[in-house]
């Protein structure tokens, strides 16, 4: 269980670092508008896709998809709207099944926080902010 918890925490802050980002100027062009409408990359270099940015026809992001266990399933994903993160999905135990929801505001301030603990699907603990 701390385990769990460490990775969410670990997690969150990393949507925080990443949400601080000014998308006007983003990390390495990555988020450029005017980018390729999907660009993919297999960071660690094992073969599979590790990293998936999909834009919107206007090229700001649509949402990222990152695989940080490295089994080639997706693990976490974010969205945007208007160039600003405004949710994130996790798959915080590798199981294929999204288990925490965090709702952004700004693109950088947590407002709200889901978590499925039974593994429906379904959030059984929030938190807002």
């Amino acid at each position: 269980m701390r385990f769990v918890l460490l990775a969410v925490i670990c997690l969150l802050a990393a949507v925080v670092v990443v949400a601080h980002a000014d998308p006007a100027s983003p990390p390495a062009g990555i988020l450029k508008k005017g980018s390729a409408p999907r660009v993919e990359m297999d960071v660690d270099e094992d073969g599979k896709v590790d990293y998936v940015l999909v834009n919107y026809p206007g090229g700001l992001p649509e949402h990222e998809e990152f695989d940080y266990n490295r089994d080639g399933q997706m693990d976490d994903f974010v969205y945007y709207k208007d160039g600003l993160a405004i949710r994130e999905e996790i798959d915080s135990d590798y199981n294929g099944k999204i288990d925490i929801w965090v709702h952004l505001s700004e693109g950088k301030y947590i407002r709200r926080w889901e978590r499925d603990l039974d593994g429906d699907g379904k959030p059984d603990k929030s938190q807002d902010f």
